[in-house]
């Protein structure tokens, strides 16, 4: 199933019945964030080592501890509609 491929246990139990927007969201949210970051793709997978730290609005603080090395990023960023369309943009703190 995606959503354990994409979401990590953490968010899986706080979104057990996730609705398809709170998805996007956070799909576009990740996706926004790992273009920012400059990493290799590690398939969905990978997804799972980001969180969103904060939350207010269309505002929010990721981090991302990236699987098998070292590397922490942390950065924030916010999500534009359009109807019932949701992106996101995100910037990279360190």
């Amino acid at each position: 199933m995606i959503l354990r491929r994409f979401l990590n246990s953490r968010e899986r139990e706080q979104f057990s019945e996730i609705r398809l927007t709170r998805l996007a969201e956070l799909f576009t949210a990740k996706e926004a964030f790992f273009k920012a970051c400059n990493e290799p793709w590690m398939g969905l997978e990978g997804f799972q080592g980001m969180r969103i730290t904060k939350r207010i609005g269309d505002y929010f603080e990721m981090e991302w501890h990236v699987a098998g090395t070292r590397r922490c990023y942390r950065g924030d960023g916010s999500f534009f509609r359009d109807g019932d369309l949701v992106g996101a943009q995100a910037m990279i703190w360190s």
